[in-house]
């Protein structure tokens, strides 16, 4: 949560049992108006091998340390 509570931060885990190819994304919601702002994907289940996951997690844990 941002520090005057107008942006949260949503980890969004999707569990694919069958493929064992889970996904995270993390979406930054503005409180005011119940949008998402930003929706980035950390894993994708459909390429879960996709080159560049160790920037998308510091992009990640940037968004969420963000005021």
């Amino acid at each position: 949560m941002s520090e005057d509570g107008r942006r949260i931060a949503v980890a969004a885990r999707v569990a694919d049992g069958a493929r064992a190819r889970d996904n995270l994304a993390l979406g930054l919601i503005d409180v005011d108006t119940d949008h998402v702002t930003k929706w980035l994907v950390v894993v994708d289940a459909n390429d879960p091998d996709r080159p560049g996951r160790e920037d998308r997690t510091t992009e990640a844990n940037r968004l969420e340390q963000r005021d």
